[in-house]
């Protein structure tokens, strides 16, 4: 009975994930052609904070790593114009960050929703899953300035065209999508996170 169990919930794991890393993929892709003047709808960080929260660690950096796979892709053949320039510059660079924050953006939320999990109430839950969401549009942010910084200084020096280096960088570069991401994080994952906890328990209980 046990194995039956654990088999129905690991097959659960992997057709979730396999779902969560499609919409992953179909979001991504659409931030590359559904903007809103220079602004990027967001709305990749969703399913990846979501599957942190609901299955842990391993398919937040999974679903990372889907994240960064099409963001690389799409420097490398120009979908993104910034990240095109950029990859021209150096490929390693540009595959390090795309990688780096898009899989950190994932392992975060699923390491601090942990110790909530194991705290097993309803109140520890809901926090947790807002700590979760707030992390992961601050980690991707957060990463991606940091390496640029290290990694592709000059050009943003040139970008910046006589600004601040930091001020250009935080506020034109990320800050309003930023924004955007943590909004749309903070308002939308925990809601959904707690229908279909909610769904969840109450297909156990049938």
């Amino acid at each position: 009975m046990d194995t039956t169990a654990n088999v129905s919930s690991k097959t659960r794991r992997l057709v979730a994930t396999a779902f969560l890393a499609a919409l992953v993929v179909v979001l991504q892709l659409g931030t590359f052609y559904i903007r809103i003047g220079s602004l990027n709808l967001a709305f990749v960080l969703l399913p990846i904070v979501i599957g942190a929260v609901l299955y842990g660690v391993r398919t937040g950096a999974i679903l990372g790593f889907f994240f960064g796979l099409i963001t690389f892709i799409a420097c490398v053949f120009n979908l993104d114009p910034g990240g095109y320039i950029l990859f021209s510059a150096n490929p390693f660079f540009t595959a390090l960050i795309c990688f780096a924050k898009a899989i950190l953006a994932g392992v975060v939320p699923g390491l601090i929703y942990e110790p909530f999990r194991r705290k097993g109430t309803e109140k520890a839950s809901i926090i947790g899953s807002i700590l979760a969401s707030i992390s992961a549009p601050i980690v991707n942010t957060a990463t991606f300035c940091v390496l640029a910084l290290f990694c592709f200084r000059e050009i943003l020096l040139e970008w910046s065209a006589g600004y601040d280096l930091y001020y250009y960088l935080i506020f034109v570069i990320t800050g309003v999508n930023f924004l955007v991401e943590l909004a749309i994080n903070v308002v939308c994952s925990p809601v959904i996170i707690r229908i279909i906890k909610s769904r969840r328990t109450s297909h156990v209980d049938d």
